[in-house]
């Protein structure tokens, strides 16, 4: 007998994820380093509000802050048209197309000098790209995903997060913990001096 874990949550409730308990030191990504390769995806808009929000900065002088390079989504609203589509923290998107445009359109940095102490300089998108993601509405956007060939032996989710402090792995998606995966990188007890 299978039981929909929906028919327990009242109307009007949300619906947690695992996804949801995920402590602050959590560092999310593949712990072998050679564990991924980048795959592309494109997704089509329809909505006023997608539900993503991406990497931003505030610049000196300026009223509304900047889209910085890359263009990372920092967060994925639960139940938005993004999170519908599969969109998820720390895609990339890499190009944009708006209904007026006939072709998708790079997001590429643009050099920017910030004035201040260091002069140093950032990376930003262009300020047409900036503008077509700040008006939102119909819009296709292509982004690029690291897909990790590491996944949860429970689910097959590539969403795995390590838990630094545990010396865990544990599934985004099912809420598995593997404890058994993870050596602890922490310092031994032991100190060497000269």
């Amino acid at each position: 007998m299978s039981v929909d874990a929906k028919a327990f949550v009242p109307k009007g409730k949300t619906v947690l994820s695992a996804k949801s308990f995920v402590p602050k030191d959590a560092q999310r990504g593949s712990w072998d380093p050679s564990s991924s390769t980048w795959l592309e995806d494109e997704h089509a808009f329809t909505s006023k509000l997608w539900g993503i929000k991406a990497n931003m900065e505030m610049l000196p002088g300026v009223a509304v802050p900047r889209f910085t390079y890359p263009l990372l989504i920092t967060d994925v609203v639960p139940g938005s048209e993004a999170d519908m589509m599969g969109i998820r923290m720390r895609d990339v998107v890499v190009a944009l197309k708006s209904p007026e445009m006939e072709d998708f359109s790079a997001v590429a940095a643009e050099h920017v000098p910030v004035a201040g102490a260091g002069a140093k300089k950032l990376l930003l998108v262009p300020e047409h790209i900036a503008h077509i993601l700040r008006a939102g509405g119909p819009c296709a956007i292509r982004v690029k995903r690291e897909k990790k060939t590491q996944v949860c032996e429970s689910c097959g989710s590539d969403e795995i997060v390590e838990m630094r402090a545990q010396g865990d792995l544990v599934c985004e998606s099912c809420g598995v913990v593997f404890r058994d995966r993870l050596g602890s990188m922490a310092s031994g007890g032991r100190t060497f001096q000269d």
